[in-house]
C-alpha cells in the first residue's frame, strides 16, 4: 500500500494554469489544457494519478474518503491480463493508499452498511467483481456470470437493500435490445451471482419526459447508474444518448421514464444534494481528478458530457448548461460533502455511513469505529 500527501494546488486560473501544467509534468503527466469554469464556479486539481495509475475513471465517496479506479489502460474485457488501481484520498486530496484489483475497472461504490469498496472490472466481458476492505487492505475477486450475451457490468448501486447492476455491452441483433439492462447482485458463501430483473424488451412503455409522449422502453447502451430528486434508479444510455428512470423499482407501480439529449452523449450523471458541497471530477483523457465549487442547484442533475468535453446540469428538456468544460473526457462525478457537514448517502439505502465531523479528532473517531465494523 502506498501512503503520500499531495500539495494542494491553486484554482486553474490566471497564472496557475501554469502551475498546473508544470505540476503535471513533474508528475509524468502529458501537459493539458487547463477547464475553464463558468462564472460563479472555480475549478482547481483535487488529486494526481498515483505512481504508475492512469485514466481516472468511477468516483466513490464515503464520508472523509474518496476512492478513485484508474483504468490504466487496460482492456475493458480484462484480456490483457492487467490490473487497474483503486486509489483511496482524503477530502484533501491527499492520498492514503492504493489497491490493485485484476481487470479494467469501472463501476466503484461504498456498501453503505459495511463501508467496503464494491470494484466491478470488464464490463464488456469476462466481468468480475473484487471487494476490499479499506482498512484491513483485504480483497476477494469473484467472477460473475453475464445476463445479457457476453457482456459485463458497467456500474452499481445500493438502495433499499439491494445491490443493483447495469448489463453493459449488450448482444443482439437489429435495433431492439431484448436483453437484460438491470440485475441485482448477490454476494454469499465464496460467490457472487447476478439475478435479471428489468430487459429492455419486457414490453414496458416509458414516458418521454421532453415531449410528454408515450414511448416503447429500448434501452441499448447501460452505463453508469445514480439516482434521481425523488429517490428512482437512473441508468445513463451512454450510446442512447438518453438518461432513464426507473421509479418504484420491482412492484407494481414501477415507472419508467426517459429525457432524451440527441446532440450529445454522456458518461456519468448525479444529483447535487441539500448540503453546501464540492464536485469531484474524473478526466479520463485529461488524467487529472478536478474539484468543482460553485453554485449547485439542490436537486439539480449534473451530468459529465461529451459537448465541449463539460460537466453541468440537464434540464427537462435535455439542455446541458456546462458548470466546467475544455476537460479531456470527463467521466465519473461525486459530491463531496463540505468539512462541515456530514456524509451525503444514497437515497434510500439501507442504512447512511455515520461521520463525526471533518477532519482532526472527529475524522479519527469515524475510522476507529468503521475498522471496528470491517474487523469484525
Amino acid at each position: 500500500m502506498v501512503k503520500s500527501k499531495r500539495a494542494s494546488i491553486p484554482l486553474v486560473t490566471g497564472t496557475a494554469v501554469l502551475s498546473l501544467i508544470a505540476w503535471l509534468q513533474g508528475n509524468g503527466q502529458a501537459a493539458v489544457a487547463a477547464p475553464t469554469a463558468t462564472t460563479g464556479y472555480s475549478v482547481s486539481l483535487f488529486a494526481s494519478n498515483p505512481t504508475g495509475a492512469s485514466q481516472p475513471d468511477s468516483i466513490a465517496i464515503s464520508g472523509n474518503n474518496v476512492f478513485v479506479g484508474y483504468g490504466n489502460g487496460t482492456k475493458s474485457d480484462g484480456s490483457d491480463g492487467l490490473p487497474t488501481t483503486i486509489g483511496e484520498y482524503t477530502t484533501s486530496g491527499q492520498l492514503v493508499q492504493t489497491f490493485s484489483v485484476p481487470g479494467h475497472n469501472d463501476g466503484l461504490r461504498i456498501d453503505p452498511t459495511t463501508g467496503q469498496v464494491f470494484a466491478l472490472q470488464n464490463q464488456d466481458g469476462n466481468p468480475s467483481l473484487t471487494t476490499i476492505n479499506p482498512i484491513t487492505g483485504a480483497e476477494q475477486t469473484y467472477a460473475l456470470n453475464s445476463i445479457n450475451g457476453g457482456g459485463g457490468y458497467d456500474d452499481l448501486a445500493f438502495q433499499n437493500g439491494n445491490i443493483y447492476v447495469d448489463a453493459a455491452n449488450p448482444t443482439f441483433s437489429g435495433s431492439v435490445n431484448n436483453q437484460p439492462v438491470l440485475g441485482t447482485l448477490s454476494v454469499s458463501g465464496g460467490q457472487a451471482t447476478v439475478t435479471p430483473v428489468l430487459s429492455s424488451d419486457n414490453g414496458l412503455t416509458q414516458l418521454n419526459t421532453a415531449t410528454g409522449q408515450t414511448e416503447t422502453f429500448n434501452l441499448t447502451d447501460p452505463d453508469s447508474l445514480g439516482f434521481s430528486s425523488n429517490g428512482g434508479l437512473t441508468i445513463d444510455g451512454e450510446g442512447d444518448k438518453a438518461l432513464y428512470t426507473i421509479t418504484n423499482l420491482g412492484t407494481p407501480q414501477q415507472q419508467v421514464s426517459v429525457l432524451p439529449h440527441p446532440t450529445f452523449t454522456a458518461d456519468d450523471n448525479v444529483v447535487a444534494p441539500t448540503t453546501p458541497s464540492s464536485l469531484i471530477i474524473a478526466d479520463t483523457s485529461g488524467g487529472a481528478v478536478y474539484q468543482l465549487s460553485g453554485p449547485f442547484a439542490v436537486g439539480a442533475t449534473y451530468i459529465s458530457s461529451s459537448s465541449g468535453n463539460s460537466v453541468g446540469t440537464l434540464d427537462p428538456t435535455g439542455t446541458l448548461t456546462a458548470a466546467v468544460s475544455g476537460l479531456g473526457s470527463p467521466h465519473g462525478l461525486g459530491f463531496l460533502p463540505n468539512s462541515s457537514t456530514q456524509s451525503v448517502p444514497e437515497p434510500n439505502s439501507a442504512l447512511s455511513i455515520l461521520v463525526f465531523g471533518a477532519l482532526g479528532a472527529g475524522f479519527m473517531l469515524k475510522r476507529q469505529l468503521k475498522r471496528q465494523n470491517l474487523a469484525g
